[in-house]
């Protein structure tokens, strides 16, 4: 259904991403149906086994690839199922097809969005695939050709205000931030669990398992509360990102001897994902707040939405996002505190109060869902559609 009337055309839209999964949160299941029932023809060229439609989004695959540089190797087959579409607007979801948006700009008739998920200047001296010398060189370059290139596109969404801010002190101006917040009128908790609980006190984390994302930090955790006599379980939902990271986690429960108070579920899609999380008691987000430092867990929202008390580490945006009746905020590495702060948490439940938990729903239903963030973006994108299409 059409937003605007007498329009006879329909525009044409194009993700591209070679670093996201095909069903991607943020991408596939936000932006690209919202799009969709907003009257867009929507396509999303992407890592993929089957060219196939889905809730009526075209896949366009590019085929599985299981290792960064065959991501990368792809982007040339990317480029040109890009510019043969003949789309109206490209929208781009990875630092690394920079250049494809600058020639899409260059090439085409069609508007390009470039949409900038992380802080990459943070990033990069994480990441332990790059050279440790190279490290400080990229995290002070890649901000400047950012900079350079983000001039000639048409569009720039980020998702916070912090990552908008350091663009818009260089100058740059067509820059709109749309969070990540959770897809609140398409989530239906089941009432019956997809998992037995086996013990009394249960913690949860989603999104994806690696060292930065606090995975050793959690089993510490755990460790500690079963020290202070607690039967505790830990669910992780979500996939390991790295065989090294994996290995190393199994090394540490054993060692620990919290391998039977540990529940790994893998990739579970982002609308069962919800089933989970309401059966546990707290949501944990303690992340590297080096990291994280521009950015906002999506994670946080979707535990407060499930009636689960937060503890996360301690940035700048969580302390304004995550409300002190919602939850605790904790240093990244201190297990004592850690363990103190949900313990109290546990207690607290366990004597029947559960204010927290109610708390964050309505903070959710009220100012941190998708349905706000949806309509920055279709705004965007009926400033960017031409005279007479959709």
């Amino acid at each position: 259904m059409f937003r605007s009337h007498g329009l006879l055309l329909v525009t044409k839209v194009v993700h591209l991403s070679t670093a996201h999964v095909p069903f991607d949160t943020r991408i596939f299941h936000k932006q690209a149906k919202s799009l969709d029932r907003a009257g867009y023809d929507v396509s999303f060229v992407v890592h993929h086994d089957a060219d196939e439609t889905v809730d009526g989004i075209r896949i366009r695959p590019l085929g599985n690839a299981d290792a960064r540089l065959e991501r990368w190797q792809s982007i040339p087959e990317l480029y040109r199922i890009a510019k043969n579409s003949s789309a109206d607007i490209y929208h781009f979801h990875d630092p690394e097809l920079l250049p494809v948006g600058v020639a899409l700009a260059e090439f085409t008739s069609g508007k390009v969005i470039y949409d900038v998920h992380e802080y990459y200047k943070g990033k990069i001296l994480k990441r332990k695939w790059i050279p440790s010398p190279l490290r400080p060189v990229l995290s002070w370059g890649f901000p400047k050709l950012q900079r350079a290139l983000i001039s000639r596109f048409d569009a720039v969404i980020t998702a916070t205000e912090w990552m908008a801010e350091p663009l818009q002190q260089s100058g740059v101006e067509h820059i709109v931030p749309i969070r990540n917040f959770p897809l609140t009128d398409k989530i239906n908790v089941s009432e019956e669990s997809p998992v037995e609980r086996t013990h009394d006190h249960v913690l949860v984390y989603v999104g994806g398992l690696r060292e930065n994302r606090g995975l050793f930090q959690m089993v510490r955790l755990l460790k500690g509360l079963r020290e202070q006599g607690l039967d505790v379980g830990l669910w992780l939902v979500g996939p390991f990102e790295s065989e090294a990271d994996e290995q190393r986690f199994n090394r540490l429960v054993k060692q620990d001897e919290v391998d039977d108070h540990v529940c790994t579920f893998g990739w579970i899609d982002y609308l069962d994902v919800f089933d989970y999380l309401a059966q546990a008691d707290v949501g944990l987000a303690i992340l590297d707040p080096e990291e994280t430092e521009k950015t906002i867990a999506t994670k946080i929202f979707e535990y407060m939405y499930v009636n689960l008390p937060v503890v996360a580490s301690g940035t700048e945006p969580t302390e304004q996002y995550l409300p002190s009746d919602c939850g605790s905020m904790v240093p990244y590495t201190d297990t004592r505190t850690q363990v103190e702060v949900v313990a109290n948490i546990l207690q607290k439940k366990g004597e029947g109060e559960d204010e927290v938990g109610a708390n964050g729903r309505r903070y959710v239903e009220e100012k941190y869902n998708w349905n706000i963030e949806k309509d920055r973006l279709l705004d965007l994108y009926d400033s960017l559609s031409s005279p007479g299409l959709r």
